[in-house]
């Protein structure tokens, strides 16, 4: 007799109580405790919740006979149906006894036999017989298989059947096909139905939207067999005179004709038509797609009827950061601008030590193949320790998604970005080509591929993520600079249980100047922050000037470890970390760089419906002069 007390921060009405009691003794019934019996009492005066457990002795499942004749099915596989979890190392003891499962198995065995053909099967209900001590049971059920009915022949009624079924010939071989043993397939009441399925189904394909078709069943001979005869009307084959769409008076006739697979002219085809309301639905802006053939005779109108839902929306999302302190962040968003199927988006972020705002134009249908095309005019200014970065430029790019999800997909574009380095305050002890204001055109072309298979993009617990971009600047794109840059990105989820959570990150990048050029501030690599390593201030990792102004470096790696536990129902978690990187001032130094740091520290995590409030405390164990022994970040969504 167990009884355990908790203070309910909420109002428990009986009804909750009833509720709990019966899933705790669902629970123990399912682990083999027969007799278990809960119950909760509330006390109400003081708030306190009581529950009463009598779960009783555990009670194994000792034999399953079954009487009868049994012979399509080997009684072990059969006996395994009665089976509870079983106990032991590794569940290779005796099987408990679970009431439900018991009762509920002859069922399952009937419904086993008849998709073999066994219509007449039948099983009884199950005799128990428990122990004195109700530690053992016994269970008897008795089976009568009755004959099998197999598939005989599939014929076409008539001759105009078998002419106007394409591949009935092939249908029918595929139908009555015998399996390795010589048996022939079974007959169920689901054999005639399905063959009437496929029978209509191809003869949509073929053009026939009126096709109508009977599957008559003989009575079984002596030996069990049963014949299907066939007959069908395909009725008129038509063409589509014209495509009309209602219910839609904004979008561009032309755009909803691009996502119709039929044309005026085509013979209909039922596929067809289905994959066009597919890609009509596709486009987000419909609630409802429904199809129809509008007239009589071999000519007819495709009609889509549309239900239209808003396009159009507005966002503002306050946001923090521990280096660019209070943020906000708008947006606007049209995803059928103008009526064409595009996606109009401005976004903006202002920040105490940041400002950046980018116009898009997306058209997830460029060309009316599967490729996504990406127009976009940007603007970000980002005050750095050393100096401020800013940048203005525009980019065309085109996307390829590889799944129908958008978690593959590969893109390629050109760019355009002028880059500014102001108030630089790097000094002596750093490169002599840092120590000005700096300006760069730069041009580029650029390839990317990202593979998503987290379970969630903004509290993953499971799954991997990968990502890599090769960018090649030149002076015949109308680059200042020529460079090449490889940047790469991965993590991993690892569940250990229920609540807590493995992760790993690994970053890095290199860019290679070509010729005599050389990297300015604003295209350098930096480390060192809220997502990188948490031991450090922004940027405040790798190569300094005698003044410990960060200088950056033509080459980066960072690599993150973090256990992550969920804390009350997953409303908080907390997090373990240790972060490691680098900073190289030669590219060529990448995979071996000279001064790797590191640093370890503890999280705490809020989930919000924008993301986690993250609030990490990251420790140098081997400060430097300048630097800090502990750095405390404030922010929203997870590091990686």
């Amino acid at each position: 007799h167990t009884r355990y007390w908790r203070d309910w921060s909420s109002d428990v009405c009986s009804s909750d109580l009833d509720d709990a009691a019966f899933a705790v003794e669902a629970a123990l019934r399912a682990a083999g405790f027969p007799d278990a019996v809960c119950s909760f009492q509330l006390d109400p005066a003081s708030g306190a919740v009581t529950l009463s457990v009598e779960a009783g002795p555990r009670c194994v499942l000792e034999e399953v006979e079954l009487l009868g004749e049994p012979k399509l099915l080997p009684r072990s596989q059969l006996a395994l149906l009665f089976e509870g979890p079983r106990l032991g190392l590794l569940g290779r003891g005796e099987p408990v006894f679970v009431e439900t499962r018991v009762r509920s198995a002859p069922r399952a065995i009937v419904r086993e036999y008849r998709a073999r053909g066994h219509l007449e099967a039948a099983v009884s209900e199950p005799v128990i017989e428990l122990s004195e001590d109700r530690m053992r049971a016994r269970v008897t059920v008795t089976i009568e298989e009755g004959p099998r009915r197999t598939l005989g022949v599939v014929r076409a009624a008539d001759p105009r059947t078998e002419q106007a079924v394409p591949g009935f010939d092939e249908l029918v071989e595929a139908l009555t096909a015998v399996d390795a043993s010589g048996e022939r397939p079974p007959f169920t009441p689901r054999v005639p139905v399905a063959l009437k399925g496929e029978v209509l189904e191809r003869l949509a394909r073929a053009g026939h939207p009126d096709a109508t078709a009977i599957v008559r069943v003989a009575e079984p001979d002596a030996g069990g067999r049963v014949d299907l005869e066939v007959s069908a009307d395909p009725g008129p084959r038509v063409r589509i005179e014209a495509v009309r769409f209602e219910g839609d008076e904004r979008t561009d006739p032309e755009f909803l004709a691009s996502r119709s697979t039929l044309e005026a002219g085509d013979r209909w085809d039922v596929r067809a038509e289905r994959r066009s309301t597919a890609r009509l639905y596709e486009t987000g802006f419909y609630t409802r797609v429904d199809s129809r053939l509008e007239g009589d005779g071999e000519e007819r109108d495709l009609v889509y009827l549309l239900e239209a839902r808003p396009t159009r929306e507005v966002w503002v999302e306050p946001g923090y950061g521990s280096y660019e302190r209070l943020r906000l962040r708008l947006g606007a968003r049209d995803r059928n601008f103008m009526g064409t199927g595009q996606t109009l988006k401005w976004e903006a972020a202002a920040a105490q030590r940041a400002l950046r705002s980018t116009l898009a134009l997306v058209n997830p249908w460029f060309l009316r193949e599967e490729l996504i095309s990406d127009l976009s005019v940007e603007f970000n200014r980002r005050e750095l320790p050393s100096f401020v970065n800013q940048r203005v430029g525009t980019g065309a790019f085109v996307t390829r998604e590889w799944d129908e999800d958008g978690r593959s997909a590969t893109s390629l574009g050109y760019q355009f970005r002028a880059t500014r380095a102001l108030d630089v305050e790097v000094g002596a002890g750093a490169p002599d080509s840092l120590g000005d204001d700096q300006e760069a055109n730069i041009a580029s072309l650029r390839l990317a591929h990202t593979i998503e298979r987290r379970d969630s993009p903004l509290v993953p617990r499971s799954g991997w993520f990968a990502q890599g971009s090769v960018e090649a600047a030149d002076r015949a794109l109308g680059s200042e600079l020529a460079f090449t840059r490889l940047v790469l990105s991965g993590s991993r989820l690892l569940p250990l249980t229920d609540d807590l959570v493995l992760a790993g990150a690994l970053r890095g990048g290199v860019a290679l100047p070509r010729g005599e050029d050389e990297l300015p501030l604003q295209e350098r690599f930096f480390n060192g922050g809220e997502n990188a390593v948490r031991a450090f201030q922004e940027t405040r990792l790798g190569p300094a000037d005698a003044a410990g102004n960060p200088v950056g470096g033509e080459a980066s790696l960072t690599a993150n470890l973090e256990l992550r536990q969920d804390l009350w129902s997953r409303g908080v978690h907390a997090a373990l970390f240790v972060d490691a990187g680098s900073v190289s001032l030669d590219a060529l130094d990448w995979l071996s760089p000279e001064d790797p740091r590191w640093g370890w520290g503890v999280g705490l995590r809020y989930l919000l419906p924008i993301g986690p409030l993250r609030l990490d405390l990251g420790l140098n164990p081997e400060p430097r002069a300048g630097e800090d022994e502990w750095v405390l970040h404030l922010s929203v969504g997870m590091p990686f």
